[in-house]
């Protein structure tokens, strides 16, 4: 969200993560948690630490706040 939020991982100790700023004016927040689970998602199976991937789910989550629905532009 646009507070950001906490990481909670086994054997660590909590730690905060911040927002990400949208890339433009935001226009809908409809998929944008799905958009920003994926984010972490393709960050884990690319080998990024969980930290850097919450990090790519956030910048993926905040676009998705640029458009209308939850389906992005298209090429």
């Amino acid at each position: 969200g646009g507070r950001g939020g906490t990481i909670f991982e086994h054997g660590r100790a909590p730690r905060a993560y911040a927002a990400a700023e949208p890339p433009g004016p935001v226009v809908d927040s409809y998929g944008c948690g799905d958009s920003f689970a994926a984010g972490i998602a393709v960050g884990l199976a690319r080998a990024l630490s969980l930290d850097d991937a919450v990090a790519l789910g956030a910048t993926i989550g905040a676009a998705c706040t640029t458009w209308r629905g939850g389906i992005g532009p298209r090429p």
